[in-house]
């Protein structure tokens, strides 16, 4: 259960990423609050993940 939804976490913000650098919205929020955010979500995935084991 776990393992798919890291399969299923990783591949959207890195989707979501590349959109936003196309569309230049990242710059415009700010690329520090936006990554301050996607590693805040990256620690609680990791965490589940641990939480699994």
């Amino acid at each position: 259960m776990q393992n798919a939804m890291l399969s299923f976490c990783f591949p959207v913000p890195i989707n979501v990423d590349r959109e936003l650098r196309k569309s230049g919205i990242l710059n415009l929020i700010g690329e520090s609050r936006y990554f301050a955010h996607f590693e805040q979500a990256l620690e609680h995935v990791i965490e589940l993940d641990q939480q699994a084991h």
